[in-house]
């Protein structure tokens, strides 16, 4: 059989997660996706990852804005729920994250009736709590994120400049603070009330443009895992924000701006704590089958997460379209093999070292259609802390020449995260 993975940005836009940040771009309903730093880069660590569509949010009708060079809208992800909200500057969209397909999330609302200035210009999601909270210019005000009902009177945050105009919100879980982002590059962190933390700004952003949106990574920062030792993934990146074309570490922390890759504009930026997909499959030959014919052992498999792998989530491992009725084996280890892993002579590269000494093997049945689900146990997703760090790869043995290679699925990096 022939076994492989092949990917386009089509695919990968419909069925493979990836730890990554989303500029929610204007003009379309596009979110471009760029993978953010983790055990597996650079290996794809800056390679452009297309766009999701987002079809609810593409066919908002275009809106008129009071102040068209003004920065406005939003973006930001329930990672519990899998909900994506995006805003075009007034009307909200609420849909289902396009990698998992939760029924019953679509819903648009138009928010802006509630600010002064009738925008929102930055948006920001409390998953526990249920909350949803939207910003203007100088303005907070916190919603019920499934109602979208208001739960207090706006906010006036009265220790913001006037020439100062807030182009971002993010929600930081494991604080239970907000930081904002304003269009001269001041960075804000404030109390979920509007108070705000501290001295500011907390920082300021040397951007090429002006800022238009902000997200918090919750894999790292308070209480979060160290980084392993054997990864590559740098320092930072736990506060970003993007004005379209890149998206920056808001403390810089000696990281440069990551190239955006979409139409240079954004309504808001946002975050989700996926695993990051390395390309190892080819076409691998097993058991004499042929490429794309799952009746004979073939076909083109995917490797993906059921949902987003954070703190107190079940997830499940998902392989589809693998060989059918097939004894294989899901390898584990802390990090993926750096430097672009070690090249078989069936095509395919191998990211997880067998003979490592922290290395899990578990062997793993396909049913008729060649699809398999590891559920990472209880005792793991409870437990597991942000910013714990794993990698894992399918192996699929050829039966019928045991002494060979057999072949390997793409690997996946998995950066656990906070709701």
């Amino acid at each position: 059989m022939l076994f492989r993975l092949a990917l386009t940005v089509a695919v990968l836009s419909m069925c493979l997660p990836a730890q990554v940040a989303y500029v929610v771009e204007q003009g379309s309903g596009n979110a471009a996706a760029k993978y953010l730093p983790s055990a597996g880069y650079p290996n794809t660590g800056d390679a452009p990852l297309g766009s999701l569509f987002l079809t609810e949010f593409g066919n908002l009708p275009p809106i008129a804005i009071s102040n068209p060079n003004a920065p406005v809208g939003g973006a930001c992800i329930d990672q519990d729920t899998r909900a994506v909200y995006s805003c075009n500057g007034f009307t909200v969209q609420r849909e289902a994250h396009p990698l998992y397909n939760e029924p019953g999330l679509t819903t648009s609302v138009g928010l802006g009736v509630y600010f002064p200035s009738n925008t929102v210009t930055g948006m920001a999601v409390d998953s526990d709590n249920g909350i949803l909270y939207c910003v203007d210019d100088h303005f907070l005000i916190a919603f019920d994120k499934n109602t979208f009902v208001p739960l207090q009177a706006a906010d006036y945050l009265y220790w913001l400049d006037l020439s100062d105009h807030l182009c971002g919100l993010g929600y930081e879980s494991s604080t239970g603070a907000l930081w904002a982002c304003a269009t001269n590059g001041e960075i804000y962190k404030m109390t979920v009330g509007g108070e705000p933390i501290g001295p500011q700004p907390w920082s300021v952003v040397n951007s090429v443009g002006t800022l238009r949106g902000l997200a918090v990574n919750t894999t790292n920062g308070l209480n979060a895992m160290p980084i392993p030792n054997c990864s590559f993934q740098v320092v930072g990146y736990h506060i970003m924000v993007t004005d379209g074309a890149y998206i920056y570490d808001a403390f810089a922390n000696g990281n440069g701006g990551i190239p955006v890759n979409g139409n240079g504009t954004a309504y808001g930026l946002a975050y989700s704590s996926d695993g990051q997909l390395i390309l190892a499959s080819s076409a691998c030959p097993l058991n004499g089958g042929v490429v794309g014919n799952p009746s004979a052992g073939g076909g083109f498999a995917s490797i993906r997460t059921t949902t987003v792998p954070i703190v107190g989530s079940p997830t499940t491992l998902q392989l589809t379209g693998g060989p059918i009725n097939h004894m294989c084996s899901v390898l584990f280890d802390y990090c993926p093999i750096q430097n672009g892993g070690v090249p078989l002579p069936t095509g395919d590269i191998l990211y997880i070292w067998p003979l490592s000494l922290s290395v899990l093997i578990c062997p793993e049945m396909t049913d008729g259609f060649g699809n398999a689900d590891v559920a990472i146990p209880s005792s793991i997703y409870t437990l597991a802390p942000a910013g714990w760090q794993w990698s894992y790869q399918w192996y699929f043995p050829d039966m019928s020449n045991p002494s060979l290679y057999g072949c390997f699925s793409d690997a996946m990096t998995i950066t656990w995260g906070l709701d």
